[in-house]
């Protein structure tokens, strides 16, 4: 099965790890894919550990509790050295949040996003997704028009099918999905932010 996402026609991605076939990494995970499929042979930085649970990776991956990653808040850390394309996979929603808060440095969504932006070489991109409906503060950056990513998509899920089917939407579709509208798991909107240096 395939849905559609910027012109492009991606196959859904479905895992038994986290119940993809029911959640937004259906459709994440194509989406990271594709733009490292874009970016093949480049320097390559994921904040927040997803890909590894679907396969090898050969980046770093910075994740404040991940075995195997580097164990560290992404406000304080810094890279060795700028890399061309960064991913962050449902990870921007969580940063400073809960219990991602403590011993971190506290930072807004856009404080976040300029972060991210600051790893990377000239013409990086920074590819980020995030649910709607999650973080108070990232979906009022978007309404605002603070939030400062160069390009942005919006999905949303349909509630009356297993598995879950995606289509592109506008942000206010988005950002009206009830948080747990996907089948009890996680979000029913989805947001994907890119940000060029």
């Amino acid at each position: 099965m395939t849905f559609c996402w910027n012109g492009q026609t991606l196959e859904y991605f479905d895992h038994r790890y986290n119940h993809t076939a029911l959640n937004m990494r259906r459709v994440e995970i194509p989406i990271a894919r594709w733009f490292l499929q874009q970016k093949l042979g480049v320097r390559v930085l994921e904040i927040g550990n997803v890909l590894s649970h679907y396969g090898p990776v050969t980046w770093p991956v910075v994740d404040l509790y991940e075995p195997g990653a580097i164990n560290q808040d992404v406000m304080a850390w810094e890279p060795e050295e700028p890399v061309d394309l960064l991913i962050s996979i449902s990870t921007i929603e969580h940063i400073g949040v809960g219990k991602y808060a403590k011993g971190t440095v506290p930072a807004c969504p856009s404080q976040v996003l300029a972060r991210f932006r600051s790893f990377l070489a000239p013409g990086g991109l920074a590819v980020v997704t995030a649910p709607t409906s999650y973080n108070r503060g990232l979906d009022r950056a978007l309404r605002e028009g603070t939030l400062g990513a160069d390009e942005m998509w919006f999905m949303r899920v349909r509630l009356d099918r297993i598995p879950v089917e995606w289509s592109e939407c506008t942000m206010e579709e988005a950002l009206a999905m009830p948080r747990r509208a996907c089948s009890g798991y996680w979000s029913g909107g989805l947001m994907v932010l890119v940000c060029r240096r």
